[in-house]
Parts: structure tokens; sequence; C-alpha cells
């Protein structure tokens, strides 16, 4: 028995008393394994059997309507009367063929559109017939679920099953976030649907483009482009093998290069397109020479982040994995490119695992000249490990080994050091901040993400921090201009100092103000910093700026000289 603060018994919820209320509610029993179905098991301490009544009512009302083929939506406020209400929240119920990746994206989505979810409810429903003999399987009747995703069907497969009164796999989604007036839910359902479409064409031809980069691969293999890419093209098809499981394929689509003295441009070869690029035009895009230049590059791939923001499970810059095409003569011709999302084991496994990534870290550990298995070669090996994994997947060798080796140098010594790459395309910077642990928090952090956003006038600074047993922290910063800007040409001094003085700590500021750059690097004067730096107690630092305290610093030096 549960007693509430008030010292009054209450309820348990336990699917007989669910469907007491709801029959109480509704006026008749719930549908035979519905509840069963909907709630495999109750929250921790869940106590209002009323609620849950109402909000499976109400859900399955809304799947009634659905057809097995466009996903049925309904957003709504429930009323200070209903069962429902609890917290002044919004509801939002779905009902879909299931499929991979549904419930992250629609969470990604909400969050990045600044929603606040507080509840998310995702029961898998199968069901077998159609129309009036449509029925609902009990969870001991369906078919196992699988943590394998190819064992999920695909939209047409699912609708096809639906057709035929095969058990089709339903996905019944609800959330509770934040209340939202009733006038936004219009254009609330337009961007739900707009990622379940997204989500759906992934689904669609996930094998399909899976299988694409396979066929590449094998092409790759069997026959290099050109007599001295050979080895790159054994790279690029161990890197496009690697990609099944480690990969998330979104979308693929064949594009032609055309270009003469004057005019280059990448043009969309008709039926080649699959998953969301599907969703896209055909538009033919003019290349600045810039750009144009990096395409006619002789190299195999193209590897880098693409200009729009996944939709589907999570709303971060797409990978853009692009492979050359060449005519017999070994001309660049055009391109096949697939985008999607690095799974996590991208990110976990070791940097030795990962093709083209690794040829890289051979070079690397070559070229340092630290013996195999000594104590240098592990510590970089170490840096390469915790390095950005995508700036190792898209930076030249030679631009990683100069700033590993000044990360290796600069281990365990308490010093910021920022270093900056610029995307060849010109859309977005990769800043690399190593500071002492004790000063990284996330009021420096945001401090950081200002700077850049001045300075590059970003549209956005996605960030990501590395804490580890090293006395420095690592974060890594991405700053993208939007979409037809150009990025401001600063240079990496200019960055580092601006950087540095914005996550330097008081009395770091108070050194500084000491021993000004001009001065040099003297004995005593280091001396008088270091003394002087520390001297100062909290509750002085939280009423007077460094400024203050190097004028006051001049003052009792000159009491005590008198």
């Amino acid at each position: 028995m549960l007693v509430d603060h008030r010292g009054e018994t209450v309820t348990q919820v336990s699917i007989s008393n669910v469907a007491e209320e709801w029959r109480k509610q509704r006026g008749q029993s719930a549908p035979e394994n519905f509840l069963e179905a909907y709630y495999p098991r109750f929250e921790t301490g869940a106590h209002d059997p009323e609620a849950y009544a109402a909000a499976a009512a109400r859900h399955f009302a809304l799947g009634t309507e659905y057809d097995g083929q466009k996903p049925a939506i309904a957003i709504y406020n429930p009323s200070v009367d209903s069962p429902e209400f609890r917290d002044n929240h919004t509801v939002i119920a779905i009902v879909l063929a299931d499929m991979p990746h549904l419930v992250s994206s629609i969470v990604s989505d909400l969050a990045a559109n600044g929603r606040a979810i507080r509840r998310v409810h995702h029961p898998i429903i199968t069901v077998t017939g159609t129309g009036q003999g449509e029925k609902i399987l009990s969870p001991a009747e369906a078919p196992a679920l699988s943590a394998d995703t190819a064992s999920i069907p695909t939209v047409s497969e699912a609708s096809a099953d639906s057709a035929d009164g095969a058990p089709q796999q339903q996905s019944w989604i609800r959330l509770e976030i934040d209340r939202i007036s009733e006038s936004d839910f219009d254009a609330l359902e337009e961007r739900l649907r707009g990622v379940l479409d997204y989500v759906g064409a992934a689904a669609r031809d996930a094998q399909a483009m899976a299988a694409k980069a396979k066929d590449i691969a094998a092409e790759l293999s069997a026959h290099a482009p050109r007599p001295e890419l050979a080895s790159e093209a054994e790279s690029a098809a161990a890197l496009l093998t690697w990609l099944d499981g480690h990969f998330t394929f979104l979308g693929y689509r064949e594009y032609d290069y055309t270009h003469d003295a004057e005019h280059s441009s990448l043009e969309p070869i008709e039926d080649t397109s699959m998953g969301i690029s599907s969703l896209r035009p055909l538009v033919k895009s003019p290349l600045s020479r810039a750009v144009a230049d990096k395409a006619l590059e002789p190299h195999v791939l193209v590897l880098t982040k693409a200009n729009s923001r996944s939709r589907v499970i999570r709303s971060s810059f797409m990978d853009y994995i692009g492979v050359k095409t060449f005519d017999a003569d070994g001309q660049i011709v055009g391109e096949r490119r697939f985008v999607g999302v690095f799974k996590p084991e991208f990110y976990n496994d070791s940097v030795l695992n990962i093709p083209v990534i690794d040829r890289k870290v051979a070079k690397i550990l070559s070229a340092s000249g630290f013996p195999t298995g000594s104590h240098s070669a592990n510590e970089l090996l170490g840096v390469l490990e915790n390095y950005p994994r995508e700036d190792l997947l898209h930076e030249d060798t030679e631009e990683i080994y100069d700033v590993v080796m000044e990360i290796v140098d600069m281990q365990e010594r308490r010093e910021s050091r920022v270093f900056v790459r610029t995307d060849p395309y010109q859309r977005f910077v990769s800043v690399i901040l190593y500071l002492p642990r004790d000063l990284y928090n996330t009021d420096a952090r945001m401090r950081v993400q200002e700077v850049l956003r001045k300075f590059y006038n970003a549209d956005s600074v996605d960030f990501d921090v590395l804490l580890s047993e090293s006395a420095l922290a690592r974060i890594h910063f991405v700053a993208r201009v939007a979409r037809d800007s150009e990025l401001p040409q600063i240079s990496a001094d200019e960055v580092e100092a601006r950087i540095v003085g914005a996550v330097r700590s008081w009395s770091e500021d108070v050194h500084a103000f000491l021993v000004p750059a001009e001065a040099g690097d003297t004995g005593a004067s280091q001396a008088r910093a270091d003394l002087w730096s520390k001297a100062f107690p909290p509750s002085y630092e939280e009423h007077h700026t460094p400024a203050e305290a190097v004028a006051d610093v001049g003052r009792f030096e000159a009491l005590d000289a008198g």
C-alpha cells in the first residue's frame, strides 16, 4: 500500500485498474490486448490509473484513423478537468509503421527547436488484419523485436504487410512537452511530418545505399582510376566496406561535373537519388573557382561535412563521403555522394581500426621518429586517439602531424593553446582549445563560443568537451557561417589570443598585466608576478578587476618601499 504526503492511500497502477478506469471513462471495455501492448510496463511509482486510461484511450482513437500509409498525428492541450491534465503540458501522439530512428529523430528535432520534453512513451504494437478485422496481438503473441534494425521492415514492406493482413509492427509514440499555444499546433505538425518523411526515406533505402557503397568498393578494388591512385583507391574501398555497421546511410546521389575555363557546375543525374536525397530537387549547382579546383584535385575521396543538419537521429551537420568518378582517360567527370551520420563506434573505436584514418596515423607515428612501443610513441598515439575524430578523417596528414606534435610537447604544462583549421570549402572553422582542467567550466566555454560567433559572424558554434586524466581539458568547437556567406579571413594567432584571453582566470590576468609581453621573460618580473597574482583572497577577486589589483600592487609596493 502506498500513502501520499497527506496520509491518503493511493492506488498503484496495474493493467487491471487502468482497464477499470477505461470502462468508467468510455462506457465500454478496452479493445482486446490493447492495454497490455500499450503499457508493457509502468513508470516506477506510477499511481494515477485515471490518467493512464485517458491517455491510452485518446491514443487508441488516433490509431483508428491510421490508414497504414500516412502517419496519424494529434497535438492537443489536455483541459484542466481532463484526467490527462498534469503540470500544464502539450501532448503529441503519433501512430505509424515502425522503423529505425523514429523517437531519436523526433526528440532531437523538438530539442533543436527549443521544445522541452517531459515524457516519452513508445510502445510497439503488432496488428494483423485490416479494417474491421484488424486485431491487436498481445505482447506474448507478437513477433520478438530484434535489436538488429535490418530485421525491421522498410516502409514499403510494412505497407504491403498491412495490405495483405500479415502482422505489422506499429510505433505508437506519445510525448509530453512544455505547453504551447494551439496557434502553434499546425506548424509543429508540419515540422514533425517533415522529420517523419526523412526518417521514412532513409529507412526505405538504407539497405540499397549500403549495397551501393559495397559495389563502389568492389569497383575500386578491381580497378584504380589512375595508376598513381592505387593506394588511395585501396584505402577508399576499405572505408566504403567498413561503413556498413559504422555509418547510418541517409542519402545518396550521383553528379556530373561540367567545367570550362570560366564556369564549373555540379549537375545531379536523374534516377540516382536514394534516401533523403530523393526528397530534394534536382538542381544544377554552380561552383566557385576554389570549390571547382578542389573538385578536380586528383583524389578518390571527398571527406567533409555537408551544408545541412540531419533531421534523422540527431541534429548535427551530416557527414559527406564523396567518391569521384573518372573517365577512361583518368579525368574526373563526376561524383557519387553519400550523406549520413557516423555511429558511436566511429568515435569510440581505436584510430588504428578505421580505414583512411589508420594510414594517416601510421604515417604520423613513423614521421615522429619515436621508437615503436616507447613512452613518446604511446603518448603520441594517445593524443591521436583523443584528437577530434572527424578532423582526423578530413584533414591532411601533414596538418594533423604539425598539431599533434605540439600537443605532445605541452601535455603536462599549465598552458592554454588554440589550434585553428579552416574548411577548404570556406564553410566552417574547426578550433581545438587545450586549457588547464581547473579553468574549464561552462562559463568559459560559452565565452569562447561568443568569441567565435563574433569573429566569424557564425550562424552556429557547436562544441565537444573531453575531460580525461590529463592535466589539460580539450574543447573542440566548430564555427559555421550561414549558407552563401563568406568566411572571414582571420589569422590563427589573433583567434588564439582572443580565446586564451576569454578563458584566462582572474589571477592569470593579474599575472599577464604584471609581465607584459614586451617586458620579456625576466626572472625578477616573473617572480614578482607569481607572488602578487596569488596574493589576493577570493573576497577581493569578487569585487575588483585584475587591473584594479595591479594598481593596488603598486600602492602596496610603494608603502613597503617608504
